[in-house]
């Protein structure tokens, strides 16, 4: 056994000169695609970031579909139990998350008809693919072009179908869990029974442990979609300075603006609301001594001023039951660590992250701008 084999085998896979093997055109097309200049080259990049970033997230989303679904029909007990308890205000809170929510897909589901629609229109009206594929499919010569458009056209279709169908379920859970973090929060405030405050200590340590669940679902998931919100940028910023511009340029250079920052948004707003779970319970459980009448004050500038003993008597705060600001204290150090989205192996997703992929955006697009001129 001699290392002549493992790189014969390597020799076979980069040949380039047809006729090709099957295994060669599909290594060629995946892995060894080449093309004339970096100028002809940054269509097919955007193809295929995108096609690879939206189908390796799915792929982890179609293995743990189960897990998903359980953790829907878990989200959907708690959020039956909380609406159930809330107050007046909290009710006013879920339906405004309930309007964010869709308000929230529209604009996802609206923003993915726009990219499939620029692709589909390029490859239809114009009649030819978005991108050329090398080596070409081994059909005639109008019958690849339409075979490789096509290819696009689905490829397209798909593709944004994954990608923006897991943007809305990661939206509208995060959003869900921060509405009833919100009414949560707002319960605990006017909760002064220990029954009380142990039914929603119940109902807070659920909404943790799913949102814990929750962050771990989408942890590696979200690292795959990174994958076309920080790279799709940068190649169509090469499409501008390229003057190679198209619809799909402008959609593809605003994704980090109308998909990373809603996603840091609304994961800022899921930590925010579970924080303030510990305010809540602060304020309720010291609500009565906050609350306790005070005396007048003797004015001694008058030359007359009033005895203590005129003073009006009132009647002493009533005592705080100790097992309820016991088991308030219980939720605020349950809230110590509020709930969170990261992305595996760069911490959790916040407006400070989205300012940071701002900034390094802009910092390669210079630097691809210098490179190209």
């Amino acid at each position: 056994m001699t290392v002549t084999g493992p790189l014969g085998t390597w020799l076979w896979l980069l040949r380039t000169k047809r006729p090709l093997d099957i295994r060669q055109w599909l290594w060629a097309s995946c892995v060894g695609s080449k093309a004339p200049s970096m100028k002809e080259a940054a269509a097919g990049t955007l193809m295929c970031c995108g096609f690879y970033s939206c189908n390796s997230a799915h792929a982890v989303y179609l293995l743990r579909r189960p897990r998903a679904r359980d953790m829907l029909a878990r989200i959907l007990r708690v959020a039956g139990a909380i609406e159930e308890e809330a107050c007046e205000n909290g009710k006013v809170v879920l339906t405004k998350a309930t309007r964010s929510i869709r308000r929230m897909s529209v604009i996802q589901l609206t923003y993915m008809g726009g990219m499939v629609c620029s692709v589909w229109a390029h490859v239809l009206v114009g009649g030819r693919p978005y991108a050329p594929m090398w080596p070409p499919p081994p059909l005639p010569a109008p019958w690849a072009e339409r075979a490789v458009g096509y290819f696009e056209m689905a490829a397209m279709l798909l593709g944004c179908l994954a990608y923006f169908t897991l943007i809305t379920l990661f939206s509208c859970i995060v959003m869900a869990l921060t509405g009833l973090y919100q009414a949560l929060s707002l319960r605990v405030e006017t909760s002064q029974r220990r029954g009380q405050v142990l039914r929603l200590i119940e109902l807070h340590q659920q909404l943790n442990r799913i949102s814990r669940e929750v962050e771990l679902f989408f942890a590696d998931i979200i690292a795959h979609l990174m994958v076309a919100i920080l790279v799709v940028p940068l190649v169509a910023t090469l499409q501008v300075v390229f003057n190679v511009v198209d619809a799909l340029t402008f959609m593809s250079s605003s994704i980090l603006v109308s998909v990373f920052l809603p996603m840091s948004a609304v994961s800022q707003s899921l930590t925010d609301a579970s924080a303030s779970l510990s305010r809540s319970a602060y304020s309720s459980a010291f609500s009565e001594v906050a609350n306790a009448p005070s005396f007048p004050l003797a004015d001694t500038t008058s030359p007359s001023p009033v005895s203590s003993t005129q003073l009006p008597l009132e009647a002493p705060p009533k005592p705080v039951d100790v097992s309820t600001q016991r088991a308030l204290l219980l939720v605020m150090v349950s809230a110590s660590r509020p709930a969170r989205i990261s992305l595996k192996g760069l911490g959790p997703v916040s407006l400070s992250t989205a300012r940071a992929a701002l900034r390094v955006w802009y910092q390669w697009g210079n630097m691809l701008v210098s490179v190209a001129r």
